[in-house]
């Protein structure tokens, strides 16, 4: 009966076409009473809208499930993830300052205490960075004749924090809140549950029963999401349990300086004295660079998480040269990048190590009033900090196999 539809003709438009004219001609004289606003001809209409959104939805869950070809960023992590690869979020930039005491005098001040997580702006790019130490307070002895500087790491960005209720229910998932171009910075995220600190695990298959746990995934709308457990994997917040997290909001490769005495930075908020009283630490002190404040990068970019996917390692560890290669990418630093190993039959222990030659991306490195040609040549090359800031990483991740460098 239907074989009046030809297998050269499968668009949704020519079927219904084809079915017009044959109904037309089993009929014969219909078409002063068959036409497509007649009940019959309204129903095929409709009927044909509806074939056209299966067809497109068979064709989009299609090609969504492919990586390559997917375009929707949730689906893309999503696919990445499977494959053992967690899009990056921003990179917030980081290097060490210090503070040096000015030629202000006063004998009632014995102690200056400064907050951790003090705010520090920097005139030339009005951003900001925070103080970052392993203590509550830096106390500095303002007094000390022998007091000379003080060493301390910034990272740039402000701290926000969004609170929650928990549900009882099985995994409670709670999306934070962003305005439009803020991005949360890798590593920067801490959940409270009822003022206590919980771990932040890669997946709900890491966390054991009841662990206090969660996981920080890629959200629907604003792309952060915290997702608790099940109870047999990792805990679930009880109702009315407060749900507190803390994120950094950065600027990512906006907030890179190299290290430069011409740059002013200036402390944003107040110290205490040795009894509690605030005081203006523009005041007393002054801030120098120890070194260049770098490492900061956008979100990792859809393109490249769609070339890095297929070549991560799914045991989420740095195994192989390609894995390595993936590694830095993701920094989206570099320009050049080329990783590889020896084999040496006389030194069995040779091709433990790992060999990475790393070419800095210029285009994220020129300074103002600068060009390719006039551009200082330790631009072009990694500092011994810069170094150390990647070395620390590796092992921060707790990824490597090799051995040293």
């Amino acid at each position: 009966m239907n074989n009046f539809f030809k297998k050269t003709r499968i668009q949704v438009d020519e079927l219904l076409n084809d079915t017009y004219i044959f109904i037309k001609n089993i009929y014969n004289n219909t078409s002063n009473l068959f036409t497509a606003s007649s009940p019959f001809g309204q129903i095929l209409t409709a009927l044909a809208a509806f074939v056209s959104l299966v067809f497109y939805y068979i064709e989009d869950s299609i090609t969504e499930l492919n990586i390559y070809t997917a375009s929707r960023p949730l689906n893309i992590w999503g696919l990445a993830q499977i494959a053992g690869h967690k899009a990056s979020l921003a990179q917030a930039p980081t290097g060490l300052l210090s503070i040096s005491r000015n030629s202000t005098i006063d004998p009632l001040i014995t102690t200056i205490r400064i907050p951790n997580f003090t705010k520090i702006r920097m005139v030339e790019n009005n951003l900001e960075y925070l103080m970052v130490n392993s203590t509550d307070y830096l106390n500095v002895a303002f007094n000390d004749s022998i007091f000379k500087s003080i060493n301390f790491r910034v990272h740039q960005g402000q701290l926000q924090n969004q609170q929650f209720t928990g549900t009882s229910e099985q995994l409670q998932t709670f999306e934070l809140n962003l305005k439009e171009g803020e991005w949360v910075a890798e590593g920067h995220i801490y959940v409270y549950v009822n003022g206590e600190k919980i771990a932040i695990k890669d997946s709900t298959y890491d966390m054991s029963y009841d662990e206090l746990a969660c996981i920080v995934e890629r959200g629907i709308n604003s792309g952060i999401a915290v997702r608790f457990g099940t109870g047999t994997m990792g805990f679930v917040p009880q109702i009315g349990a407060e749900i507190f997290i803390e994120y950094l909001i950065t600027n990512g490769d906006l907030g890179n300086v190299p290290k430069s005495p011409k740059y002013v930075f200036i402390f944003d908020d107040y110290g205490f004295d040795q009894n509690g009283n605030e005081v203006d630490l523009n005041h007393f002190f002054n801030i120098g660079m120890v070194t260049g404040i770098i490492n900061g990068a956008s979100p990792e970019p859809i393109e490249l998480t769609k070339m890095l996917a297929p070549a991560t390692s799914r045991a989420m560890v740095l195994a192989q040269t390609t894995n390595y290669e993936s590694f830095f990418m993701k920094m989206q630093q570099f320009s050049l990048i080329k990783v590889w190993t020896e084999y040496n039959h006389i030194n069995p222990y040779v091709d433990n190590f790992v060999y990475i030659l790393l070419v800095p991306n210029l285009r994220k490195r020129l300074l103002t009033n600068y060009d390719y040609f006039n551009l200082p040549l330790e631009r072009f090359m990694l500092s011994t900090h810069e170094k150390d800031e990647i070395t620390n990483k590796i092992e921060i991740s707790g990824a490597k196999l090799f051995g040293d460098e």
